[in-house]
């Protein structure tokens, strides 16, 4: 699925609408309680800090709002009831929602200080016909941290940590289209 596609969904066109806002809203929490994936969880709590701040646009809002609803709702295009490979497809709408977000505030914050970025990003029509990428990073932290043993899941996150400060940085994290 293309960002367009995501963008013209059912699930953008219902968190534009406040029946879909409050969904969100009344769920949220619940669901945070329900997924041992720290990974899923942290993007899907960067939208949520996005979805109830004042700083983003109406048009921004609506897409955090469906991809939130994307995440939260149990039946999208795999399933969540599918262990873990359920999440994948959340995790890959959860990148795409933030990068979009992130490339529409970093071009009002140029805006803003009338300078060129030194790293190069993607425009948000770029991320538009991109490919929603389902094999992130951090698909593969859900592969490997799907254990609910939260000890478990804490050494393997700090191992990972380590690993990307070593490793060079790989797969779209390298800020370029």
């Amino acid at each position: 699925m293309k960002g367009r596609e995501f963008i013209n969904s059912k699930w953008v066109k219902k968190g534009a609408t406040k029946r879909g806002q409050n969904y969100v809203k009344n769920n949220f929490g619940k669901w945070v309680l329900k997924v041992s994936n720290t990974g899923l969880i942290v993007r899907s709590k960067q939208l949520y800090q996005f979805f109830v701040s004042s700083d983003i646009t109406g048009m921004q809002k609506t897409l955090v709002a469906g991809a939130l609803i994307y995440v939260i709702f149990p039946f999208d295009i795999i399933p969540d009831v599918m262990p873990v490979v359920g999440w994948l497809d959340d995790l890959g709408v959860a990148n795409f929602a933030l990068g979009y977000i992130f490339s529409e505030m970093d071009k009002l914050e140029a805006e803003k200080l009338s300078e060129e970025q030194d790293v190069p990003t993607c425009s948000s029509e770029e991320l538009l016909e991109k490919e929603i990428d389902w094999t992130s990073p951090d698909s593969e932290s859900i592969l490997k941290n799907h254990s609910t043993d939260s000890a478990t899941v804490e050494d393997d996150r700090a191992n990972e940590i380590k690993n990307n400060e070593t490793e060079p940085e790989k797969n779209g994290n390298d800020h370029s289209c």
